[in-house]
C-alpha cells in the first residue's frame, strides 16, 4: 500500500550524495605501487579439456556393462572422479 502512495504521490528516489573530497584522490596523483598493481597479469597457460581424449577404436573388444561397472568400482569412482590412490568405494 505505501509503494502505492509513493508513485501515486510521486516521490522519488533521493540521489546519492556526492563522495567526500577528502576521500577522492585524483588518478593522476596516486602513489606509484598502485599503478603498479594496475598492470594485467599474465594468463595461465590454456589446456584443453579434450586433450587427453581417448576415442573409439574399432580393434578395441567391447566388454559387458557388469564389467566396466566393476572396474569403475575397484578404482573408485567414474566420470573423471577417479584417483589412482583410491581402494575402491571405502570411505
Amino acid at each position: 500500500m505505501a509503494v502505492a502512495v509513493a508513485l501515486v504521490s510521486g516521490a522519488q528516489a533521493e540521489p546519492p550524495s556526492p563522495p567526500n573530497p577528502a576521500d577522492h584522490v585524483p588518478a593522476e596523483t596516486r602513489p606509484a605501487a598502485a599503478v603498479e598493481q594496475s598492470k594485467p597479469q599474465a594468463l595461465p597457460l590454456y589446456r584443453s579439456p579434450l586433450s587427453e581424449y581417448r576415442s573409439y577404436r574399432v580393434d578395441e573388444p567391447l566388454r559387458s556393462w557388469k564389467d566396466a561397472n566393476n572396474e569403475a568400482g575397484r578404482l573408485g569412482g567414474h566420470m573423471g572422479h577417479l584417483t589412482p590412490s583410491s581402494k575402491g568405494g571405502e570411505r
